[in-house]
C-alpha cells in the first residue's frame, strides 16, 4: 500500500482484502464500537484495484459528494432553494470536511447515513407514506453497523422532536399503525444485522466494551464530569473548524479562528433574529425550524461528549458539519436580506475572509506535513518498509499513534506492503503476550520512548520479562537509528 496513509486506512483496506479472500467473516466489525459497514463500501474498489490508495479514498469522496447532495435536498424542502445552495457550498468549501472526508474514516459514512435518515423521515412526515419510514429504519440500522456514535444522533433527533416543535414526535407516532411496528423493527434489525449478529456470537462484546468504560474510560476520561466534558467538547469543536489536531498539533490560542468566529456569530443570528422578529408569522415558523436544528446540534454534541466510550476524537466532529453549514447559510442569507444596500459589500468581504482562511488552513497543513517528513521519529514507517523489503519475517510493530495498536506487516516485498492493526489494546497491562508470541518467524519492533511519549514507556521491558518467565530465548536484539536518532529496537525470539 502506498505511503503515506493513516493507520486506519490501511487497517480498513486489509480487512476488506480479508473478506474477499475468505479469511474474515463479513459480519466481523472493525472494532468493538465500529461495525463492518465501511468495509462493504470498500469491497468494490479493493476487488478491482487491490491496494490503490487514491481509488480507496475515492470511495469515501463519492460518499461525501452524495452527502452534500442530500444536505441540499433537505435544506431546500426545510427552508428554500437559495439557503440550500448556500448550505451545500459552505459544506463543500469547509477545509476540515474536505480533509477528513477524503480519508477512509467511518465518520464520513456516519454523516451520509445521518443526512439520508433525516431526508427519509422528512419525506414520511410530509407524504405519510409508510415505506419512507421502513427505509428510515433500515438506514438507522446501517448507521449503527457503521459506528456506535451514530446512536447519539438517533437519541438527539428523537429528543429534539419531543421537545420542539410541540408534539411533533406524538404526531409521528399517530401516523404509525400498530401492525406496522413489527415490520419497522424487522427493517431496523436487517440494517443492524452485522453488528448485532457478531455480538450474539461474541457474548455481546460491544456492550461489555461500553460497560468497561463506565464511569472512567480506558483513556482516563471520567464520564461523571459532565460540565468538564461538555465545555471541553464545545471548545474543541470551535478549534476543529479552523484546524486539524491530528496533523497540526498546536494550542487553541495560536491559530486563527475565522471559521469558529463566523460560526459563533451565525449561531447568535440563527437563534435570536427569529425571536426579535417573532411577531411576524413568517418568523414564528422559522424560529420553530431553527430551534429544531439547534436542539439536534446541542444534544448530539452533548451526548457524544458525556457518554462517549473514548476520547472525543477530532473526526467525530465531522457529522456536525452539515448542521454547522445550515446555521451559517441561513444566517448569512437572512442578514443579506435585511441589509440590502450593503449586501454586495458584505458578500465580497465574506468571500475574502473564507478564501484567506482556506489558504491559511492548507498552507499550515502543507508546512506541517513537510516538518513531519523531516522528523526522524515520524519516519518510522517508511524506515520499516525499507527494512522489510529484504526480510521474509512477519514484523510486529508496537506503534506510535493514539489508538495503541500493534501493527503487523506481512507479505513483504519491494512493491506491496499490507499494514494490519493487530492486538489493539488501550493499556500496556492488557497486551496479550501469549497470543503475540505465537506468531511464526516474527520480528518484534518496539518504538523507543523518546519517539513515543504517549505510550511507549519502555514496554519492551515487559516483553523481555515475559520471555524470561516463559523460557523464551532472544535470537536477535538490534537498534535502528536514522540521522543519528534512535528510533526502534528489533527482537527475534527462539
Amino acid at each position: 500500500m502506498e505511503w503515506p496513509v493513516v493507520s486506519f486506512e490501511a487497517l480498513h483496506m486489509n480487512f476488506a482484502m480479508e473478506i474477499l479472500q475468505g479469511t474474515r467473516h463479513i459480519y466481523e466489525p472493525v472494532m468493538y464500537h465500529q461495525g463492518p459497514m465501511i468495509l462493504y463500501f470498500l469491497l468494490p474498489s479493493t476487488f478491482l484495484f487491490k491496494d490503490n490508495v487514491f481509488l480507496l479514498r475515492l470511495s469515501l469522496v463519492s460518499i461525501n459528494i452524495l452527502s452534500i447532495l442530500l444536505l441540499y435536498l433537505f435544506t431546500k424542502k426545510f427552508y428554500n432553494k437559495k439557503i440550500a445552495l448556500l448550505t451545500a457550498f459552505v459544506l463543500a468549501v469547509t477545509p476540515n470536511d474536505i480533509l477528513n472526508s477524503s480519508l477512509v474514516f467511518e465518520t464520513t459514512l456516519v454523516t451520509f447515513f445521518i443526512l439520508l435518515s433525516i431526508n427519509l423521515l422528512y419525506k414520511f412526515i410530509s407524504n405519510k407514506k409508510i415505506y419512507y419510514l421502513y427505509l428510515f429504519a433500515v438506514v438507522l440500522g446501517f448507521g449503527l453497523s457503521t459506528r456506535l456514535s451514530f446512536l447519539f444522533f438517533v437519541i438527539a433527533l428523537f429528543i429534539a422532536l419531543k421537545l420542539y416543535p410541540p408534539n411533533k414526535l406524538a404526531q409521528i407516532k399517530k401516523q404509525i399503525k400498530i401492525n406496522q411496528l413489527i415490520p419497522l423493527l424487522l427493517f431496523f434489525l436487517l440494517g443492524a444485522f452485522p453488528i448485532l449478529y457478531w455480538n450474539l456470537l461474541n457474548n455481546f462484546a460491544t456492550l461489555t466494551f461500553v460497560l468497561s468504560s463506565i464511569p472512567t474510560t480506558n483513556y482516563g476520561v471520567s464520564l461523571l464530569d459532565f460540565k468538564g466534558n461538555v465545555l471541553t467538547s464545545y471548545h474543541d469543536f470551535i478549534k476543529f473548524l479552523d484546524h486539524e489536531e491530528r496533523i497540526i498539533p498546536t494550542t487553541f490560542e495560536s491559530i486563527p479562528h475565522t471559521y469558529g468566529a463566523l460560526f459563533l456569530i451565525s449561531l447568535l443570528i440563527f437563534i435570536f433574529l427569529p425571536i426579535l422578529r417573532l411577531r411576524r408569522s413568517k418568523f414564528a415558523e422559522v424560529l420553530s425550524k431553527n430551534l429544531l436544528i439547534f436542539l439536534i446540534f446541542i444534544l448530539f454534541l452533548t451526548l457524544k461528549s458525556t457518554l462517549t466510550v473514548s476520547v472525543f476524537a477530532s473526526e467525530d466532529f465531522l457529522p456536525l458539519l452539515p448542521i454547522y453549514s445550515i446555521i451559517i447559510a441561513w444566517s448569512v442569507y437572512t442578514t443579506f436580506i435585511f441589509l440590502k444596500n450593503t449586501k454586495v459589500f458584505l458578500l465580497l468581504l465574506l468571500i475574502f475572509l473564507f478564501s484567506l482562511n482556506f489558504v491559511v488552513f492548507f498552507s499550515n497543513l502543507d508546512q506541517n506535513l513537510s516538518q513531519v517528513k523531516d522528523n526522524p521519529c515520524y519516519s518510522i514507517i517508511p524506515k520499516l518498509l525499507t527494512y522489510s523489503e529484504n526480510s521474509s519475517s512477519n514484523i510486529l510493530v508496537f506503534s506510535t499513534n493514539r489508538y495503541r495498536e500493534i501493527f503487523k506487516f506481512y507479505q513483504p516485498n519491494a512493491k506491496t506492503f499490507y499494514l494490519e492493526g493487530r492486538f489493539g489494546t488501550m493499556d500496556r497491562t492488557n497486551i496479550p503476550w501469549n497470543e503475540i508470541i505465537k506468531q511464526k518467524n516474527a520480528t518484534y519492533v518496539f518504538v523507543i520512548e523518546s519517539c513515543d511519549p504517549y505510550w511507549a514507556r519502555n514496554i519492551e521491558l515487559d516483553f523481555i520479562e515475559f520471555l524470561a518467565k516463559n523460557n523464551k530465548k532472544l535470537l536477535l536484539e538490534k537498534n535502528i537509528t536514522l540521522d543519528n536518532v534512535p528510533l526502534l529496537t528489533l527482537f527475534k525470539v527462539a
